[in-house]
């Protein structure tokens, strides 16, 4: 008889810890979900491998301070500093300080830095459909590796035209023959998708059966269901249903070990008078609410945190990530991925980073 009754609490305390733990609890600070994520550490470690943050120019001091704090939960850092021109010139938007390329090398991560076209179609179109073009470009990502002594590049080319569907497969797998013959990594970042028939031009711009074949890694950018454009009181930037989906069409596509899960942490905030939401790091956020009353939710069926208030007789809706959605996300894909990477390093409180420790193994 003591041995059931110690079978059942043993049967009760597992169900209560998971219940908390896939349930979600609104909370300040997720140490509850923190504490349950722990108990998990094992099998976490044993999938997740590739983990990387983004690191942007305009604040690139910022993000690298912050990412040197929290570096032992990442594997890569992606400076976001390179820009695809109008004339077809790589940009650099900002020159690391050679104290700045020290740090990097000194935190025992891959250095791999992203090159966008600044959502200009043309700029990639333009290169990718004329073979000479297309080789100087090649040549010219491969001199900025070289030069850097970088472990890769990652390409972020958004919004291309459907109709270059053919032509970027045909760039990368040029590409990545040339970066493999040199051992460097080849990300590409993907738009969001949840079947082969999507109809958004950018993402149908982007053949995952013919990427998935070359490139080392793809970063499905699994964020902005809704956007900065989307219509007064906006929405869940990344709700599970449709995360669901798109993780279930990457699942046919390419196997865990080849894709990145892309996280999106940061805030729209709404305005009723406005069509466009004012986008803010949880940094920015938290310092923007301060002195502001508001009211904060959890919504159970997106998993998405939200909350209202009013400024100057205006009413006003943000949506954005917190410890809590990021958990969910965490353990509902994480077997799913080699890796996650956020968008992005330099407004993401502590706490975040601790969830991120706790999805990490070095």
């Amino acid at each position: 008889m003591r041995i059931f009754f110690i079978a059942l609490i043993i049967f009760i305390l597992g169900f209560g810890l998971s219940y908390i733990f896939l349930r979600g609890v609104n909370m300040e600070n997720g140490s509850d979900i923190i504490s349950a994520i722990k108990k998990n550490d094992t099998q976490i470690a044993e999938i997740t491998s590739q983990n990387c943050a983004f690191l942007p120019w305009w604040d690139f001091p910022i993000s690298l301070a912050e990412f040197s704090r929290n570096a032992d939960s990442m594997h890569i850092a992606s400076p976001f500093i390179y820009i695809v021109d109008p004339q077809g010139s790589i940009e650099t938007k900002h020159i690391l300080t050679t104290e700045e390329l020290n740090i990097l090398s000194s935190l025992n991560v891959k250095v791999i830095p992203t090159i966008s076209n600044d959502f200009d179609p043309e700029r990639i179109s333009n290169i990718i459909n004329n073979k000479q073009r297309s080789s100087s470009h090649i040549s010219d990502l491969l001199s900025i590796i070289e030069e850097s002594n970088y472990d890769g590049i990652l390409i972020d080319y958004e919004l291309m035209h459907a109709r270059d569907k053919d032509a970027f497969s045909v760039f990368i797998d040029e590409l990545s023959e040339s970066m493999r013959e040199r051992n460097y990594e080849l990300i590409v970042a993907l738009h969001p998708k949840r079947s082969d028939d999507d109809t958004w031009t950018g993402s149908q711009a982007q053949d995952w059966h013919r990427l998935a074949r070359s490139a080392d890694k793809l970063l499905v950018m699994a964020y902005d269901y809704h956007w900065s454009g989307s219509k007064y009181p906006g929405g869940p930037i990344a709700p599970v249903h449709w995360v669901d989906d798109v993780v279930s069409y990457v699942s046919e596509v390419m196997p865990a070990d080849k894709a990145i899960l892309g996280l999106g942490i940061y805030a729209y905030d709404w305005s009723e008078n406005s069509s466009q939401a004012d986008i803010y790091t949880i940094t920015q956020l938290n310092r923007r609410l301060q002195n502001i009353p508001y009211q904060e939710m959890f919504d159970d069926d997106s998993k998405s945190p939200h909350l209202s208030y009013s400024q100057n007789n205006v009413a006003r809706k943000v949506w954005f990530e917190n410890v809590e959605s990021l958990s969910v996300k965490l353990v509902r894909y994480n077997d799913k991925f080699s890796g996650f990477c956020v968008w992005r390093a330099g407004g993401i409180p502590d706490d975040y980073w601790d969830i991120f420790k706790d999805f990490s193994s070095h």
